[in-house]
């Protein structure tokens, strides 16, 4: 296992995402359809978790967090969500499941995307 690096990250979700919405979708000889492309991304392991208090089941929250968050955004893009080095890991599986804009604006999360909105002014209630 060879970790990606942090600045590789934008690329990585970009080409990801590109590479899905660059292809010609349709059946048969029928007019190609376009798709939008919404990715979630997770660092696992996480760069400053030297006691390893986030496990895979956290790394797989965060990416479930992020597509959803990348999908109320208006979709067809990527983020990434990273906990705060001072994020409690007992809490952050539950707490992903209510209010993400809000654990970005208290400092819990960081968040990396194609469209990096401003939390603040989110309306969503569940991402």
């Amino acid at each position: 296992f060879r970790p990606t690096p942090q600045v590789a990250v934008t690329t990585l979700g970009e080409r990801i995402r590109a590479s899905i919405a660059n292809q010609a979708w349709g059946p048969g000889d029928e007019l190609p359809v376009a798709l939008d492309c919404s990715v979630g991304l997770a660092e696992f392991p996480l760069a400053h978790d030297g006691h390893q208090l986030f496990g895979w089941e956290q790394a797989v929250g965060l990416a479930d967090a992020a597509l959803r968050w990348v999908r109320q955004d208006g979709g067809h893009g990527w983020a990434l969500l990273r906990p705060a080095e001072s994020a409690d890991s007992d809490n952050m599986l539950h707490d992903l499941g209510n209010n993400v804009a809000k654990l970005i604006t208290e400092g819990r999360l960081e968040v990396v995307s194609s469209s990096m909105p401003d939390p603040s002014h989110r309306q969503d209630q569940e991402v």
